[in-house]
């Protein structure tokens, strides 16, 4: 299987971050769109995104590499 690119990385873990901001929207407004599940729905979303961080996010060792590299340029 083909290693993802570190920006492609970086796009799955922002476009996963829209997951809990759009919780957090329907959180903050109370827009009531889980019901009274709003809360748990919104750790849950949480929790969703620190997995998708873990396992397809950029490695500390990358972000390094990445700033080392574009400091150069």
């Amino acid at each position: 299987m083909r290693r993802l690119s570190f920006n492609a990385k970086r796009i799955i873990v922002a476009v996963a971050a829209l997951v809990p901001l759009a919780c957090l929207v329907n959180y903050w407004f109370e827009l009531n769109a889980f019901g009274r599940l709003d809360k748990k729905v919104l750790i849950g979303s949480f929790v969703f995104w620190a997995v998708v961080m873990h396992y397809f996010g950029p490695t500390l060792h990358e972000i390094m590499e990445y700033r080392r590299n574009g400091s150069r340029s």
